[in-house]
C-alpha cells in the first residue's frame, strides 16, 4: 500500500510539470497563431488560461479529497491490524500457559520413570552379585579339573616315551620310501631335460627365422626410403606446377581488373566456364583416386588374407607345442598322482615327504616358466610377421600413391593447357570489349553535357527560391517581435496566478506532512508491538526446545533400560552356556574314560598292573587318560581357558553399567 504523503508529493510534481508544459504551450501557441493569421485575438487565450487554472483547482481539490479518503482507509486498516495483534498476543499467552502445564506433567512423568529405573538398577545389582558367586564356583571347579588333567598328562608322558621307539622304526621305513621318491624325481628331471633341449632347438629355429624376417624388413625399409624420396621429388614438381598456374591466374586476374562492367561480366562468365572445366578435371582426378583406393583396398584384403594364413600356421605350431606340453603335463600329472598316493599313505605316519613335494613344485614352476618363455617367443615372432606385413602394405600404398600423383600431374598439365586456351579467347574478347568501351565513353560524354545543363537550370531555380525565403523571413521576424511583447504580458499574469496557486499548494503540503508525521508515530508504535510479539514467540520457541530436550532425556532413559534388559538376557545366556559346557565336559570325560579303556584293550600290553592303573580313577574320581586321550585333554584345557575368559568378560562390564 503506497503512503498518502508519497502519493501526494508525486501528484504535486505532476501538477508542476503540467503547469510548466501549459506555460510552454501558451508561449508557443500565439507565435503559431500569428504565423497563420496576422490578426490574433488575445481574449480567447485569456479565457482558455482561466479555464485551465479552474481545471487545475478542481483537480487539486479532487486530489485532496482522495488523499483524505486514503488517510481514513489507512487509519481503519491500522486499527484492524492492532486488534489482530492484541488477539494474537492473547492466543500466545494461552498457548504459553498450556505449554507450562504440559511441561509440569512431563517433569512428573520423568521423575516417575527415574524412580522405576533406580529400582531396576538395584535389582540388577543384586542379581549380578548372585551370578558372580555362581561364576566363581564354576571357575574354582574348572581349576580343580585342570589340575587333575595336568597330573594325568604327567603320567601320559611316560607312555609317550615308550612309543618313541616305534616311531623311530616307522621313520626308517619313511626314509626308504623317500629314497624311492628321489629316484622318481631324478627320472622326472631327465624327462624335463629332454623337453628343455627340444624347446631350445625350437627357440634357435625361431631366432633364425626372426633374423631372416628382420633382414627382409631392413630391405623393405630401404625400398620405402627410396620411394619416399621419389614421392618428395614428385611433390616438389607438382608444387612448382601449381605455382606457375597460380601466377598465370594472378596475371589473368590483373588483366581482367582493367576491364569495364560489361567486360567484367564476360570475364566472369569465362571464369565460370573455366571453373566448370577445372571442376570436371577435379572430378576425373577424384574418380582416378577412387579407383586407386579400390585397388589399394583389394591389395590390403589380399595382405590380410595372407596374414590370416600366417596366423593359422602360427596357431597350428602353437597347438602342436601345446599338445607336446600337454603330454608332458599328463606325465607330470601321473607322477604327481602316484606321489599323492604315496603322500596319503605316509601322511598318517609323518610329514617327511614335504621336501619331495617342494622339489616337484619347483619342477612345475620351472616347466611353467619355460612354457611362458616359449609363448613369449611365439608372440614376438607373430608381432614381427605382422610388422613385415604392415611394411609391405605401406610400400604398396606408397607405390599406388606415386602412380596417383603422376596421374594428377598429367591431369594438371591438361588443365593448364585448357586454361591457356581460355586466356587466348579472353584476349580476343578483350579487343571487342575495348571497341564497345570507346563507344560507351562517347555516350557517357553526351550524358554528362546534358546533366551539366540540367544542373545550371536547377541552380538558377535555387537562387530564386533563396531570395523568396529571405523576404518571407523578414516578414516573419517583424510579426514575431509583436508576438513576443504580447506573450511577455500574458506570461507575467500567468506567473502571478501560479505564485498564488503555489502558496496554496505549499499550505496543503504542510498539512499533509503533519499527517505523515502522525502516521510515522503510529507506525513506530505498531513496530514496537511487533517486536514484543517476536519476543513472545522467541520465548515460546525456547520453552518448546526445553520440552524437546526433556523428551530426549526420557528417550535416553528408556534406551538405557533396554540396554540393561539386554545385559540381563546376555548374562542369562552366558549361564545357560556355562551349564551346557559343564554337561559337555562331563560327557567328554566319560568318552575319554571309554576311549582309554578301549585303547588299552587294543594295545594288549603284558604289564597288566600298568593297564589296570590307567583304568582306575584317581583320588578325585577322574580316570587317568592314556595316549589316545591326549588330544581330548588338550581340547578340554583350551575350553577351560575360554570359559575363564568369558566369565571374566561377563563380570567386567557389570560395575560400569551400575555406575551409569
Amino acid at each position: 500500500m503506497t503512503h498518502p504523503s508519497s502519493a501526494s508529493a508525486e501528484r504535486i510534481r505532476e501538477l508542476h510539470e503540467r503547469a510548466a508544459s501549459l506555460l510552454t504551450t501558451r508561449e508557443e501557441r500565439p507565435r503559431l497563431a500569428l504565423a497563420q493569421d496576422p490578426r490574433p485575438g488575445f481574449a480567447g487565450d485569456l479565457s482558455q488560461t482561466r479555464e485551465a487554472l479552474a481545471a487545475l483547482r478542481a483537480e487539486v481539490d479532487g486530489e485532496r479529497r482522495e488523499h483524505l479518503a486514503a488517510l481514513e482507509r489507512f487509519r481503519a486498516d491500522r486499527d484492524r491490524q492492532v486488534a489482530g495483534l492484541v488477539a494474537d498476543r492473547d492466543a500466545v499467552a494461552a498457548e504459553a500457559a498450556r505449554l507450562r502445564q504440559l511441561a509440569e506433567e512431563r517433569r512428573a512423568a520423568i521423575a516417575a520413570v527415574e524412580a522405576e529405573l533406580w529400582t531396576i538398577v538395584e535389582e540388577l545389582d543384586a542379581e549380578r552379585a548372585d551370578r558372580e558367586a555362581v561364576v566363581a564356583e564354576l571357575v574354582a571347579d574348572a581349576e580343580a579339573r585342570g589340575r587333575q588333567y595336568e597330573e594325568a598328562l604327567a603320567a601320559q608322558h611316560d607312555e609317550l616315551t615308550a612309543l618313541t621307539d616305534g616311531l623311530r622304526e616307522e621313520l626308517d621305513a619313511l626314509r626308504a620310501a623317500l629314497a624311492e621318491a628321489d629316484e622318481d624325481r631324478r627320472e622326472a628331471e631327465r624327462a624335463t631335460d629332454l623337453l628343455r633341449a627340444e624347446h631350445e632347438r625350437e627357440r634357435e629355429a625361431a631366432a633364425e627365422r626372426a633374423a631372416r624376417a628382420e633382414l627382409q624388413a631392413q630391405r623393405d625399409e630401404a625400398r620405402i626410403a627410396e620411394l619416399t624420396v621419389e614421392a618428395e621429388r614428385l611433390e616438389s614438381t607438382l608444387a612448382r606446377t601449381e605455382d606457375e598456374a597460380r601466377a598465370a591466374a594472378e596475371a589473368a586476374a590483373r588483366d581482367l581488373a582493367t576491364l569495364t562492367a560489361a567486360g567484367e561480366e564476360t570475364v566472369a562468365a569465362l571464369g565460370r566456364s573455366a571453373a566448370a572445366e577445372l571442376d570436371a578435371e577435379r572430378r576425373r582426378s577424384a574418380e582416378a583416386l577412387a579407383a586407386a583406393d579400390g585397388r589399394l583396398r583389394a591389395e590390403r584384403g589380399r595382405s590380410a588374407q595372407a596374414a590370416a594364413q600366417a596366423t593359422e600356421r602360427l596357431e597350428e605350431e602353437r597347438r602342436r607345442s601345446a599338445d607336446a606340453l600337454a603330454e608332458a603335463a599328463g606325465r607330470l600329472e601321473a607322477e604327481q598322482a602316484s606321489a599323492a598316493t604315496m603322500r596319503e599313505e605316509l601322511a598318517v605316519r609323518g610329514r617327511a615327504l614335504q621336501t619331495t613335494e617342494a622339489a616337484r613344485a619347483e619342477l612345475a614352476r620351472r616347466l611353467e616358466a619355460e612354457e611362458d618363455g616359449h609363448r613369449a617367443t611365439r608372440g614376438e615372432l607373430a608381432a614381427r610377421r605382422l610388422e613385415i606385413d604392415r611394411l609391405e602394405a605401406q610400400v604398396r600404398a606408397y607405390q599406388e600413391s606415386l602412380v596417383g600423383a603422376q596421374r594428377e600431374i598429367a591431369a594438371a598439365q591438361v588443365g593448364l593447357a585448357s586454361s591457356q586456351r581460355a586466356l587466348d579467347d579472353e584476349r580476343v574478347q578483350r579487343g571487342a570489349l575495348g571497341a564497345r568501351l570507346t563507344l560507351e565513353q562517347h555516350e557517357r560524354g553526351e550524358l554528362e553535357r546534358r546533366v551539366a545543363q540540367v544542373e545550371a537550370a536547377g541552380q538558377a531555380a535555387l537562387r530564386a527560391e533563396r531570395g523568396l525565403r529571405q523576404e518571407i523571413q523578414r516578414d516573419l521576424q517583424g510579426k514575431l517581435g509583436v508576438l513576443r511583447d504580447e506573450l511577455a504580458t500574458a506570461t507575467g499574469r500567468l506567473r502571478e496566478d501560479l505564485a498564488a496557486e503555489r502558496t496554496t499548494l505549499n499550505d496543503r503540503i504542510a498539512i499533509l506532512e503533519e499527517c505523515l508525521a502522525q502516521e510515522r508515530t503510529r507506525r513506530a508504535e505498531a513496530e514496537a508491538e511487533r517486536e514484543d510479539r517476536d519476543e513472545i514467540r522467541a520465548a515460546l520457541a525456547a520453552f518448546g526446545a526445553r520440552i524437546e530436550r526433556a523428551g530426549e532425556a526420557a528417550e535416553a532413559s528408556a534406551a538405557r533400560c533396554a540396554e540393561l534388559e539386554e545385559e540381563l538376557a546376555r548374562r542369562d545366556a552366558m549361564l545357560r552356556r556355562v551349564s551346557v559346557v559343564a554337561q559337555e565336559l562331563r560327557a567328554e570325560l566319560a568318552s575319554a574314560r571309554a576311549a582309554a579303556q578301549t585303547q588299552d584293550d587294543a594295545h594288549g600290553h603284558d604289564d597288566a598292573p600298568r593297564g589296570d592303573r590307567a583304568l582306575e580313577p584317581d583320588a578325585a574320581g577322574v580316570p587317568v587318560p592314556d595316549e589316545a586321550g591326549a588330544s581330548t585333554l588338550d581340547a578340554l584345557s583350551a575350553r577351560l581357558e575360554r570359559l575363564k575368559a568369558q566369565a571374566r568378560a561377563s563380570a567386567d562390564p557389570a560395575p560400569a553399567s551400575t555406575d551409569a
